[in-house]
């Protein structure tokens, strides 16, 4: 599949600003960016779930040399 550039989440923004803009919907500012915003949490979550596994590596090894 090739990239033109755009993502979905940057579909759904240039919608909702539409909306926004042209007074369709009221909604807040905050909801409005909020498709924009998605990929912070998940890059969070993927560094923390890393950083476990390391973690348990560090203690499997810990463990395997007082044996």
């Amino acid at each position: 599949m090739e990239n033109n550039g755009f993502s979905f989440s940057a579909v759904v923004f240039i919608v909702l600003l539409t909306l926004k803009l042209s007074a369709v919907i009221d909604w807040s500012w905050w909801l409005i960016t909020l498709p924009l915003w998605w990929i912070f949490p998940f890059i969070i979550i993927v560094i923390i779930f890393a950083l476990i596994l390391l973690l348990f590596e560090k203690l499997g090894d810990t463990i395997r040399e007082e044996d």
